[in-house]
């Protein structure tokens, strides 16, 4: 076979600049995105009702028959339902094994649920989240045009439907209509006068702006419809109309012209800005799509009627941009720090321009590959192609290597290039096979994470698998072509070689010191990493911004709120290193604000990115006082805070059990507080009606519940057309009734008897639940606790071995961040021990034994010993990302030990003892594994040295891969030999032992001759 090819080198080399060709025109044809295009595995159900409605009601009449229905799918992993008095909202989590018939279906299911509800619902929604659901630009447009409207019309009817038609665009949503004026009648407090004069004021105003169909004409063979003027159609009318009584309506209701802005802000450096957010379809290039609207902003700015500027707030096209930058420098890097290692190796330029040829060939490999299986670039891929770049050439050098050796050895290039590759093609198959099988079991890992890492097992593995086929095809024809030797080589080989036998023999005859050194480190660093190093989720991956969240005690005034937001902002903008800062509030919630800041580039930065943030926070501390702050590289940032989950069967054993929790919780050193989410806003007012007071007055209950919810919720959206112009109105009662409950006490029942609702009934403040939450059928409740964010290592053990320990009458778990990282963890630790079976089965079909593949295996734990040591010296973040990088390791350290034992094993009749042939076959593999070890580190240092945003997800996986290869390699060429002898070295121990035994027989046997020889020479 090897011949064969040999002998066809011009079809090798076409199929060679074929895949390259095709490579080049994929790497064009993929979109670039900043996600994987992947639908989540869970189905979000929210709905909605028109009024607050009591949390039993809400229950029984959809949370609970929506679970039910729910429960009855296969398909179905968990639920949570969140119950409110105005929402319910369902998370489904389906089981990886759901098509997409069974979940549309499952989907199918529940809208006709949600459609048979018997309340009155104002909306209802079931979807599946996508990726094409991100935002991939957020626009902020300022401008100080005095005429406003003009600027809103300019850009909602010139630029958003420009931006609509740029080929890619989802959807475009604004925040323009905010800005559409409605009206507010406000009933005045004098005109309350009764439930009667109430309701006909209501209802007479309502049918003024009704234009009802009446009926139809027909004539001529054609229907005409007839419909009935409104009795208010402009402004002239709304002021003079008069109610049935003769009463104006001027003088019942205060007219106000209201738009949705007035109640919120959102402003950019003290200015007020309007937001344009773009979403892109799943099969568009978001960089290309970012471009196309950039040309449409600059061509709309320049041919503007208004005057306006824009800029990004969020750009995914920039962070992609700049990913995509990074892994060309990476290849680039990685390909030239590998061949100048092989230059130094090998002294060969030839050999080193043979292995630098495989890499575009495996990297084109892997881009056909994916525009195949519809794949994107993207932060996955890339880290993929990234990682592959540092493999790649690992078994092309072992082929090239032994290529070399056989030609130093002696005879003809030829027989060196067919003998060399036959004699690795066993051990260079088994270490590619091994390290794809430790890849495989991470895509079928369930939830995000599996969804996710399916896309970078494929890129792996199919660069892997080109770089198998390209070893064993490419490198051999050009070897057989240009292949020369160095004699400086094999000098400077010798003085190395020497040096490392020494090393053998020492630690071969300390092979128990040997042994319990290695073991006594591991145990140190596996407890090193588990005690000192910080942990986490998933890598903060944003764009140059920081996230701000406040909060402080209590509600103050909307315009008290905007004032100390807008002087916050302007005490930051000096900051060096802040571009922009944006921010946000509403006076529905006016004890809380955020804020971005947008960040300079670092080259125009004095300082850095974390003095910055320490000068912001001390900003904030000055000029708000607070009393939650959250600041983070992301909006779900919680360096602050984590979250138990505690359960039980019914609402009021969680409602008697939490308090003892909490006060056990607030126990532990450096918590601050905690906060149950069932006493978040959890006071309401109960009206005790009296039967008799009713009876007495001839009222009924249901008509006062029904004229007291009229007064506390209004009229809203009621369509109205005005001078032409089509808008909406609402109908307010008078805000002395609804913002007290004394002034809810004194509303008026009947005028003639000045009857109020005092007179019939009490009213009372009881606790209550703000929500209620199940998951699974069992009431859930989430346990907020704070800490001081330097203490939070120590504060998150603490309370997960509280959690883990707990045997109180609640169930508790961990939850939000803490809970997905726990999860995540489990998850990749099941992986791991898959990849380890599949590796042992691999190895023992390899070598057709079990003490050899058990002998492998057990070294591989000592890799972990340079993980921790990586992460201890630089300090970073052990995460789910750092996780995969050790399952990766486990493929790549896996590949040394095998082609050493196999090399060993082959030779090893060819030698008077085991450990001579120990160490003449870990000579002779000691350039390949050093070799493959240093080209490796090398294609992943760009990644480890990492400095861009781009980059934070992908440092903790480069430190992993690098510290634990660098170890592992000296575990290989130290340990793996002292392993070998302790399994396979019995024979000669045992032949040894005789030979001692002898020897000293012979020593005692001499001695005594001694002895005896001055006695027969005196006689």
């Amino acid at each position: 076979m090897m011949k064969m090819l040999l002998q066809r080198p011009l079809a090798v080399f076409l199929v060679a600049v074929m895949v390259l060709v095709s490579g080049v025109v994929s790497a064009f044809m993929l979109p670039i995105k900043l996600q994987p295009n992947v639908s989540a595995p869970f189905l979000l159900v929210s709905a909605n009702v028109e009024q607050d409605t009591d949390l039993d009601t809400m229950e029984k009449e959809i949370t609970i028959p929506l679970e039910t229905l729910v429960k009855g799918h296969s398909i179905v992993n968990n639920v949570q339902a969140t119950t409110t008095t105005k929402h319910v909202n369902l998370q489904i989590i389906m089981k990886d094994s759901a098509t997409d018939d069974e979940i549309g279906k499952l989907r199918e299911e529940l809208n006709q649920r949600l459609n048979a509800v018997p309340l009155d619902l104002s909306g209802s929604d079931v979807r599946q989240f996508s990726t094409s659901d991100n935002v991939i630009m957020v626009i902020a447009v300022t401008s100080d045009d005095p005429a406003q409207d003009k600027v809103r019309s300019e850009l909602k009817d010139r630029l958003v439907p420009a931006l609509r038609e740029v080929n890619g665009v989802s959807k475009i949503e604004h925040t323009l209509d905010q800005y559409e004026e409605s009206f507010k009648f406000e009933l005045k407090p004098d005109q309350i006068k009764s439930l009667q004069h109430a309701s006909q004021l209501v209802d007479e105003l309502r049918g003024s702006f009704a234009s009802p169909l009446l009926g139809t004409l027909e004539y001529d063979g054609s229907q005409y419809r007839v419909r009935s003027e409104a009795s208010i159609t402009s402004m002239d009318e709304l002021m003079q109309h008069r109610f049935q009584s003769g009463e104006r309506l001027a003088d019942v209701a205060d007219v106000e012209i209201d738009m949705i802005a007035n109640h919120r802000y959102t402003m950019m450096n003290g200015e007020p800005y309007y937001e344009i957010n773009v979403f892109a379809t799943d099969s568009a290039s978001e960089v290309k799509v970012s471009q196309k609207v950039n040309e449409v902003l600059n061509r709309m700015q320049a041919d503007q009627q208004t005057r306006w500027e824009y800029l990004y707030a969020w750009d995914a096209s920039a962070f992609i941009g700049t990913a995509i930058s990074e892994l060309v420098v990476n290849i680039m890097f990685g390909a030239g720090l590998a061949s100048i290692i092989l230059l130094l190796v090998f002294r060969n330029l030839r050999t080193m321009l043979i292995v630098g040829f495989s890499m575009p060939i495996c990297i084109c490999a892997t881009l056909i590959a994916m525009s195949v299986a519809g794949y994107s670039l993207n932060i996955i891929t890339l880290m993929g192609i990234g990682l592959g770049t540092g493999m790649i050439v690992d078994a092309c050098i072992v082929v090239i290597e032994n290529i070399y050796r056989k030609l130093q050895e002696g005879g003809s290039r030829l027989d060196a290039v067919v003998q060399g590759t036959k004699e690795v093609f066993a051990p260079v198959l088994a270490s590619i096979l091994t390290t794809i099988a430790v890849f495989l079991p991470i895509s079928f890992i369930d939830g995000m994470i599996g969804v996710f890492m399916k896309q970078l097992a494929l890129t792996i593995t199919v660069s892997l698998a080109a770089s198998l086929v390209v070893a064993l095809t490419v490198i051999p024809i050009l070897a057989n072509k240009w292949m020369k030797l160095s004699e400086k080589a094999e000098k400077k080989d010798s003085r190395i070689l020497v040096f490392y036998e020494k090393l053998l023999h020492y630690v071969l005859r300390r092979r128990w010191r040997t042994l319990l050194g290695f073991v006594l480190a591991l145990v140190v660093a596996l407890y090193s990493l588990i005690a000192f190093v910080p942990k986490g989720f998933i890598p903060n991956v944003t764009d140059r911004s920081l996230f701000i969240n406040v909060e402080v005690d209590e509600n103050i005034d909307y315009e008290t709120n905007l004032l100390m937001m807008d002087a916050t902002a302007e005490a930051m903008l000096p900051i060096d290193g802040v571009k922009e800062v944006l921010y946000w509030g509403n006076d529905e919630n006016t004890s809380s604000g955020a804020f971005i800041v947008l960040f300079e580039d670092r080259a125009d930065m004095e300082q850095t990115d974390d003095e910055m943030t320490a000068e912001i926070k001390a900003t904030i501390d000055r000029m708000i006082p607070y009393s939650f702050l959250s600041i983070g590289a992301g909006q779900g940032d919680t360096s602050g805070q984590m979250s138990i989950a505690l359960s039980a069967s019914t609402m009021q054993d969680l409602v008697r059990h939490v308090p003892a929790v909490q006060d056990e919780i607030e126990l532990i050193p450096g918590v601050t507080g905690t906060e149950a989410s069932l006493t978040e806003g959890s006071k309401e007012w109960v009206i005790h009606f009296s039967k008799e007071q009713l009876a007495y007055y001839g009222i009924s209950r249901q008509e006062v519940e029904q004229y007291t919810s009229l007064i506390l919720n209004g009229v809203p959206e009621i369509d109205v057309s005005m001078d032409g112009k089509d808008t909406t109105a609402s109908i307010v009662f008078p805000a002395i009734y609804r913002q007290s409950s004394d002034g809810l006490a004194q509303l008026p029942i009947r005028s003639d008897l000045n009857l109020t609702i005092e007179d019939v009934a009490r009213l009372e403040q009881v606790d209550a639940e703000a929500s209620r939450v199940r998951r699974d059928g069992e009431y859930e409740l989430i346990l907020s606790i704070y800490f001081d964010s330097e203490q939070r290592n120590a504060v998150i053990s603490q309370v997960t071995n509280f959690v883990s320990a707990y045997q109180g009458e609640l169930r508790a778990s961990l939850s939000g961040t803490q809970q997905q990282q726990q999860e995540g963890f489990e998850k990749l630790l099941i992986a791991v021990a898959v990849s380890f079976a599949a590796v042992f089965l691999i190895l023992t079909i390899q070598f057709n034994r079990m003490r050899l593949p058990f002998l492998i295996m057990f070294s591989l734990p000592f890799a972990m010993i340079g993980v921790a040591l990586g992460f201890l010296l630089t300090g970073r973040t052990f995460d789910l990302v750092a996780m995969i990088g050790i399952v990766m390791l486990v493929g790549i350290v896996v590949n040394n030990a095998i082609v050493l034992i196999d090399f060993i094993n082959k030779h090893r009749a060819e030698y008077d003892d085991v450990i001579t042939a120990v160490v003449e076959g870990a000579k002779l593999r000691l350039r390949p594994i050093f070799t493959t070890t240093l080209t490796t580190v090398g294609g992943l240092i760009p990644m480890f040295i990492g400095g861009s945003e781009a980059s934070e997800f992908q440092t903790p996986l480069a430190t992993a891969v690098i510290f634990g290869l660098t170890f592992s390699t000296f575990v290989s060429l130290v340990l793996v030999p002292v392993l070998y002898y302790f399994f396979e070295g019995r024979a000669d121990r045992k032949k040894d032992k005789a030979e001692r035994k002898l020897q000293k027989q012979l020593k005692k046997q001499e001695k005594l001759q001694q002895k005896q020889q001055p006695v027969i020479e005196t006689v």
